[in-house]
């Protein structure tokens, strides 16, 4: 601790304040601590030139009667040397020392004395301020709203303050820990203490402690407090549970789940079954593994499934493991430790997995991780444990885990890419997601609401489907699902004014579905033709032209894309209604 300086700048205030200016008597003072070691000298005259040897000083506080609280003097070569204790409470902290030519003197020994009680009375009350300071009602006001742990501590490692969001997390009440050692309560605080010695505290670093709560894992942040003498007066403590930080830092950056059971738009038999299923699971903590083709909306059930449970309240967590590059996989889900690698974040991180804590983990793609990485998940959900990277510390969470796959891993099991074991372990509840083509009745329910959320995006009124448009999205098979389908109402509702007609629908809706019809592509369309031939020769012409404008005026291209002969696309174009259309005057007639 640095009391050697709480002595000195009191002196040198009594200095400042002239109580010298009377005195003839002491021209140096020296400051003993009570082992007899020098803390200071100060010079009380300008033209003071003796110089004192200290060596013949020391060897007289040998002499001192510490238990003595009066001046002592001693004479040796040098002189006769006075001691004057300096108490605190009681007890001698400190002594004055000063050399005088002659024994005993009265008004020499009247002057150290009242100098030793203004300077004790001074010492009195800087530490007073200080323990108020630590316990004021002003700091009860302040710090008892706080959402942390708020604990001040004085420099003898009593506890003077503890809030109530303190007690709750230590599971200590306030009435029965005040005034008493904090090391009594917490275990490990040893640490905090050092800060009075060092003068350096931290932010936000994690810590283990035991209280007989139990083990906890802590963020704390710990703040010296020095006074404007450089004197440690105690230590302030702010401290949360690691699970709030998680919660915290998955508010901020982490993944939200905001979809409900209610948001999932069907009305088809296969989708109701799905739900159903699904509402059951998330009434337990079991594994659950979804399959299903991509843009299916397998993230959209998972967040639905998370919040018709009761881990609702905790964060989801949700991880792309075909995102994340093969060398950072381990440190991104299990975190690392300080100095773990080159380039570690100092105090180190926290993992996925930890971050999910109390709550949801989606590992999206799980047929994409790594076969080494797949033991390691096996061991996480078989002890319920995670280790960081270059760490030993083995950190308790609770987790739900939910997968999901758009690969059969039956099939990748039996190709030695994925293993057997964690297979069955995330595999306890299957849900299998129907693609847009088996719940095709929900088509025309998936446009209107598709078409609503883009308009409202863009600010625009909601346009008309025309007939042909309509047949045209619900005949198509739609690989990309859900998602694809999206995709094609929001293009089609940025291109189109009040009606969407089908030169607003993407190319590849055109195009395969010339293709699909292309047996009916050498037909000889008639003006009186039936009108769905009418709608077909439309649909080829529109394809055709694409095709040909793709190709950039290459027939042979155009023509393999389209799956025809060239032959059969010059009469296709030659019937087409393209004489006005510049890019196709290549075109031989």
């Amino acid at each position: 601790m640095k009391d050697d300086n709480q002595i000195i700048y009191a002196l040198n205030q009594l200095i400042g304040e002239d109580i010298f200016q009377y005195n003839d008597l002491v021209h140096t003072l020296y400051v003993l601590n009570n082992k007899g070691e020098l803390l200071g000298d100060l010079k009380i005259k300008e033209n003071d030139r003796r110089h004192v040897s200290l060596e013949k000083i020391f060897p007289l506080f040998r002499k001192v009667k510490l238990l003595e609280k009066k001046v002592q003097y001693f004479q040796s070569e040098i002189g006769w040397t006075y001691f004057t204790p300096v108490q605190i409470g009681g007890l001698v902290e400190n002594y004055l020392v000063c050399l005088f030519p002659h024994s005993g003197n009265r008004q020499l020994m009247q002057f150290l004395t009242i100098l030793a009680d203004l300077l004790s009375t001074k010492l009195q009350t800087y530490r007073s301020v200080a323990s108020d300071f630590l316990a004021s009602k002003y700091q009860r006001q302040l710090c008892g709203n706080f959402s942390e742990g708020y604990m001040t501590i004085n420099r003898e490692g009593f506890i003077m303050y503890l809030n109530q969001p303190g007690s709750k997390i230590l599971g200590i009440q306030p009435e029965q820990v005040i005034g008493q050692k904090i090391w009594d309560h917490i275990e490990s605080s040893n640490r905090v203490l050092d800060t009075l010695i060092t003068g350096e505290g931290w932010i936000d670093q994690e810590v283990f402690v035991k209280t007989r709560k139990g083990r906890l894992h802590l963020v704390d942040t710990v703040v010296p407090l020095i006074s404007e003498y450089d004197e440690p007066l105690g230590v302030l403590i702010l401290f949360k549970e690691i699970k709030s930080m998680r919660k915290m830092v998955n508010d901020i950056v982490g993944s939200r789940a905001s979809f409900q059971f209610d948001n999932i738009l069907y009305q088809s038999k296969e989708m109701d079954r799905l739900i159903q299923m699904a509402k059951m699971a998330a009434q337990n903590d079991s594994s659950i593994m979804i399959e299903g083709e991509s843009g299916t909306g397998k993230e959209l059930l998972v967040q639905a499934i998370h919040n018709y449970s009761n881990r609702r309240n905790g964060p989801f967590v949700a991880i792309d493991c075909s995102s994340i590059p093969r060398d950072l996989v381990e440190s991104e889900l299990f975190g690392y430790v300080e100095g773990a690698f080159t380039g570690a974040r100092k105090g180190g991180r926290m993992g996925k997995f930890e971050l999910a804590n109390g709550g949801t983990i989606f590992l999206d793609e799980i047929g994409e991780m790594p076969l080494e990485m797949q033991a390691r998940l096996l061991r996480v959900i078989q002890n319920r444990t995670v280790t960081r990277v270059g760490g030993h510390e083995q950190i308790p969470i609770d987790i739900r885990i939910i997968a999901a796959t758009n690969r059969n891993l039956e099939a990748e099991v039996n190709n030695n890419n994925f293993r057997l074991d964690l297979y069955f372990r995330l595999n306890v509840i299957h849900l299998s997601v129907p693609s847009l083509r088996e719940r095709h009745n929900d088509i025309p329910l998936l446009i209107q609401a598709f078409l609503e959320k883009a308009t409202k995006r863009e600010g625009k009124k909601i346009p008309l489907l025309s007939h042909e448009a309509m047949n045209l999205l619900e005949q198509y098979s739609w690989p990309g699902n859900v998602r694809e389908l999206e995709n094609a109402i929001e293009r089609a509702v940025v291109l189109s004014g009040e009606v969407i007609d089908l030169e607003h629908l993407p190319e590849r809706l055109l195009r395969l579905n010339i293709l699909k019809e292309k047996h009916q592509a050498d037909v000889i369309v008639q003006s009186k033709e039936p009108a769905g031939v009418q709608n077909l020769k439309r649909i080829e012409n529109l394809a055709i032209i694409q095709a040909v404008r793709e190709c950039n005026g290459n027939i042979t291209l155009a023509a393999k894309q389209l799956g025809i002969s060239r032959t059969t696309l010059y009469k296709r174009l030659r019937q087409s209604d393209i004489k006005s259309k510049p890019d196709l005057r290549f075109v031989q007639k």
